[in-house]
């Protein structure tokens, strides 16, 4: 039950407020400049504030994680493009490929919300100018990769952090793997496989 609230409070909830910090920030900044975007940019920060009490309230009431269908899932993963890149001014491209049948309800939920940790530490930490978002769907496997070209990391990856444990949760759920690639000034790549 603990690790059910973790999750979907990290998944959510924390990426939401994320979000709203950044383009506070944006806002600020561009308040000091008297910038003429300001009030656009402020209807987006509604938009945002809006969601996240709807997701409280989702979470308070049943703590149950949003589910996809396979055939959802591509949808989801385009949105979640362009929300990033909308959100964090970070173009965010995404080619997804459905080769094969589309996954079953609960493995497309698990490979949304991986995709969506990925993206998000990528525009949060990585200082990178961009982030591709790949996934194929075929008969005999499934693999998804989510790389950015920012500041990367030395080659003693943390491991202890709560979206990694997560990621491996997941990942363990669907009977996949996930590797974690990096090296400093080559950014961040993660990558899922999974035999079907």
């Amino acid at each position: 039950e603990r690790q059910k609230i973790a999750m979907n409070l990290h998944d959510d909830l924390g990426p939401q407020l994320m979000g709203i910090e950044v383009m506070t920030k944006i806002l600020m900044e561009k308040l000091a400049d008297k910038s003429l975007d300001e009030h656009r940019d402020a209807g987006k920060i509604q938009h945002l504030i809006l969601d996240a009490i709807a997701k409280t309230r989702q979470l308070s009431r049943g703590l149950s994680p949003i589910t996809f269908s396979g055939r959802d899932l591509e949808t989801a993963l385009e949105e979640l493009a362009a929300q990033t890149a909308d959100t964090f001014g970070i173009p965010c491209i995404s080619h997804i490929r459905m080769q094969g049948p589309p996954p079953d309800r609960e493995t497309a939920t698990h490979l949304y919300y991986i995709a969506h940790e990925a993206v998000h530490n990528a525009a949060r930490h990585a200082g990178a100018e961009k982030i591709s978002l790949d996934l194929t769907i075929g008969d005999h496997g499934i693999r998804l990769a989510v790389s950015d070209n920012g500041r990367g990391m030395a080659e003693d990856l943390p491991s202890t952090g709560m979206g990694l444990k997560i990621m491996n949760y997941r990942a363990d759920r669907m009977g996949a793997g996930i590797r974690v690639s990096s090296a400093p000034a080559e950014g961040v790549t993660v990558r899922l496989e999974m035999e079907r």
